[in-house]
């Protein structure tokens, strides 16, 4: 692999962490710029995950989509090898070319390729989410309830209690928001290829796959196509079978909380970690993520009691029918 500088790169992701050369079919990605080992590592380590997914994938034999074969990862030498994939990156211009069948090709594809995704690890709810090891990593002792049982030291009582009631209105209305599913993390114009002639769509490059919040993955992570049109793409994605049901509806008010809960948490952790450490700074640190917690809470709290008591009210409300019943009586 010591002569790539010869090959034809064909990668135009800017900035980019792989280098992607063409030969014979194939093609070769090496790390770009990498000199330290714990670089290197966590490069191989990506391209060994992405292995594994695609093998998954292609386990799947979805007609919908192709997934290249990732034939070898070269921890020694640096390099992985795959096929090359069909057909031209789905840029904005070459989609404006495409016939409206080509197009209803894509959607279907991607919408079954983003559901097979979801099966790669199992689909779980927010609240499950929060402190799964997907989250804390090697953190895993660290869950909010072992934070909060730790942190009393630099927080009052009442505080404490008020983060429980926040955590638990966020547990019992994440319930029915959206889910938590896996994803392919980096969809670009540049990862996923339509070829006119063969009528494949092929989805590359899954080094990136993880858990995602699954309306930020449509809205944040697949809005990244400039063509697409999310709606339509949620549409087809919601008339497939799941292997679990799949939410993609997300309430604003509970995402802030969520991102709050989550703020104090890991700055909580950093203070538990390094007692030693602890300073003015840090505290201040805390106490704003504590106060963020609270102001959103609040909001949450009453917008989620407002709507409740306007389901009561429109469930207790008597229907023209009935109050025409009524007034016959």
């Amino acid at each position: 692999m010591s002569n790539l500088d010869k090959l034809q790169q064909i990668n135009t992701n800017v900035p980019r962490e792989t280098n992607v050369h063409m030969a014979d079919g194939l093609v070769i990605k090496r790390p770009n710029d990498a000199p330290g080992a714990k670089q290197q590592t966590l490069w191989i380590e990506k391209q060994k995950s992405a292995q594994k997914i695609q093998d998954f994938m292609r386990e799947k034999h979805n007609p919908n989509y192709f997934v290249p074969h990732m034939l070898e990862v070269s921890a020694a030498q640096l390099f992985a090898i795959e096929e090359r994939v069909p057909g031209h990156p789905l840029t904005t211009s070459f989609a404006e070319g495409l016939s409206p069948q080509d197009i209803s090709l894509v959607y279907r594809g991607l919408a079954h390729f983003i559901n097979d995704m979801a099966t790669y690890m199992p689909v779980m709810n927010q609240a499950e989410y929060f402190d799964s090891a997907a989250v804390a990593g090697d953190d895993k002792k660290f869950t909010f309830a072992y934070v909060l049982n730790h942190i009393a030291k630099y927080l009052r009582k009442p505080d404490i209690d008020l983060l429980k009631k926040a955590k638990a209105l966020f547990d019992a209305e994440s319930l029915n928001d959206a889910s938590v599913v896996f994803s392919h993390g980096d969809m670009n114009e540049h990862n996923i290829f339509y070829d006119k002639t063969t009528k494949t769509l092929s989805i590359i490059d899954v080094a990136d796959a993880k858990y995602e919040n699954a309306n930020e993955m449509f809205y944040r992570n697949y809005a990244r196509l400039g063509w697409l049109d999310i709606e339509r793409l949620i549409a087809e994605f919601n008339a497939l079978p799941h292997a679990r049901p799949i939410n993609v509806v997300s309430n604003r008010y509970l995402a802030s909380l969520r991102n709050a809960l989550h703020s104090f948490k890991w700055s909580a952790i950093e203070i538990l970690k390094n007692p030693k450490h602890v300073n003015n700074i840090r505290i201040q640190m805390l106490r704003e993520d504590f106060d963020a917690v609270v102001r959103n809470y609040n909001t949450a709290k009453m917008h989620f009691s407002q709507k409740k008591m306007e389901s009561v009210i429109s469930v207790e409300k008597p229907t023209p029918s009935d109050t025409f019943s009524q007034k016959q009586k």
